[in-house]
């Protein structure tokens, strides 16, 4: 076990809060093409304007098939992972009788292989958007055949969906993830009441079934594009008094 020094944990915090800000263009280490980035891809969401209070459109974000299918996407993804990662110590442990200090070291291989296939596919899906002609929309519903792909998949779809309300949009889809992480061990220690190999195979089987079910659900209703309710408001659309310019190049207020 590592211990790190408080004086260490002061120095971080105090390094983070040097270094916030809540603009992209007041951040000290953001680039150029950066800023120009975060600036196009967020045209119509205010950025840079002052804060307004934004009400959530919870009818349309619970009448929406796209939510809905990144929501039931992102937990059945979740909820095979929850059993590897908590229940695989155990079912090394029963069915192939390991000892502890190798149940923990192969227990810990599918998490360091999520982590990788995490990174490998987020660069793979830029270098698809920036060579080929794959839209995004078909970029995350190709990675959805792979569980370990699904960052790229349903993970960024649930923050696209609605990037004005994606702190909604994932904390309403994470509810269903963490109730699911309350029902798994329930539900996986009554199957593997006596651990035997049996048992162990149709808990794996279950998680197999889950996991298989964003293929059809997400690629028939998943979506990547920003929803029409999430969109911001026009330029041409803009409430208040706007200004013309007559033929004398006066100018005049328009109701």
């Amino acid at each position: 076990m590592v211990v790190v020094p408080k004086h260490s944990e002061k120095t971080n915090v105090k390094t983070l809060a040097a270094s916030r800000a809540d603009k992209p263009s007041k951040q000290s280490c953001i680039t150029d093409a950066e800023i120009k980035f975060i600036t196009l891809a967020n045209v119509n969401e205010d950025v840079g304007k002052k804060r307004i209070d934004r009400k959530v459109p919870w009818l349309r974000i619970l009448c929406s098939p796209a939510v809905w299918a990144s929501v039931i996407a992102v937990l059945c993804h979740e909820f095979p992972l929850m059993t590897m990662i908590m229940f695989l110590p155990s079912y090394l442990h029963d069915v192939h009788h390991y000892k502890s200090t190798k149940t923990g070291i192969l227990s810990a291989l599918p998490t360091a292989s999520l982590l990788l296939s995490k990174l490998a596919s987020s660069y793979a899906t830029t270098w698809l958007q920036r060579h080929t002609t794959w839209k995004r929309n078909t970029i995350c519903k190709a990675t959805m055949n792979k569980n370990g792909l699904h960052t790229p998949g349903c993970q960024t779809a649930l923050v696209s969906l609605a990037p004005a309300y994606s702190g909604a949009v994932t904390g309403f889809a994470f509810f269903f993830v963490a109730c699911s992480g309350i029902a798994n061990p329930i539900i996986t220690k009554w199957i593997a009441q006596n651990g035997t190999a049996l048992e162990w195979n149709m808990v794996f089987y279950i998680s197999t079934v889950i996991a298989l079910l964003p293929l059809i659900v997400f690629n028939v209703w998943g979506s990547a594009e920003v929803q029409w309710w999430a969109a911001g408001p026009k330029a041409s659309t803009s409430t208040g008094p706007e200004k013309s310019t007559k033929s004398n190049g006066k100018p005049e207020t328009i109701a």
